[in-house]
């Protein structure tokens, strides 16, 4: 598990409006490109406390935080025989697995992924439909959009969640140029919350930036 940062606020800023958006859009390909694990252990933790454990307790008194599709989501995961907490490719695949065509998620991080495979698994997600790479999610996914016909760009959404926006690859891209999208026709874009570490080393959380056109 590569991210200790999981269920923060950070986390709850990004993943509220990602499953909103996911639930309006329905969008027929998902892609991500820094993608992390599928589930979290819920336990708690001052960060944890501060993040999800706090839109639980408040978001009881609001009927559009409980009743929104995190909200109904985030519910279940902890109402489990053992609570844990899903992180995007979850959402993704728990929201779309019965209409999106293709995911594909990009980590660093083997772990990570065989969590998203166990996950789609459980979900019932075919193989077919869910293609896990180990590398460099940002041009892994440029070299995805290249190959798609005009058509095909509708019904993408690109999920670009980095650690690092600003950070360049060894091809020169960063993840925060990806996210403005060079073939934007019909494309769902998402530049979730980055944690970013400042000069102390804590993180600082960015905000979150989206387009769907």
């Amino acid at each position: 598990m590569a991210n200790v940062h999981y269920a923060s606020i950070g986390d709850v800023w990004k993943h509220l409006p990602l499953a909103e958006v996911l639930q309006i859009v329905c969008p027929l390909r998902y892609w991500e490109t820094h993608s992390g694990s599928s589930s979290y252990p819920l336990t708690r933790s001052a960060e944890r406390n501060y993040g999800a454990f706090a839109f639980l307790e408040r978001g009881r008194h609001s009927p559009e935080l409980e009743g929104s599709s995190y909200g109904r989501l985030l519910a279940r995961h902890v109402g489990g025989e053992v609570p844990t907490y899903p992180g995007s490719p979850r959402i993704a695949m728990e929201l779309l697995r019965s209409t999106a065509g293709h995911f594909v998620f990009c980590d660093l991080d083997g772990g990570s992924l065989s969590n998203i495979a166990e996950d789609a698994r459980a979900l019932g997600v075919p193989q077919g439909r869910v293609r896990l790479v180990q590398e460099d999610g940002v041009a892994t996914l440029e070299r995805e959009l290249s190959g798609l016909a005009e058509d095909e760009v509708v019904g993408t959404f690109l999920h670009v969640d980095p650690y690092r926006p600003l950070e360049s690859n060894t091809e020169g891209q960063t993840p925060w140029t990806s996210s403005r999208g060079r073939r934007s026709g019909g494309l769902g874009a998402c530049c979730g919350t980055a944690s970013t570490p400042d000069a102390t080393g804590a993180p600082c959380w960015r905000p979150s930036r989206a387009r769907v056109s």
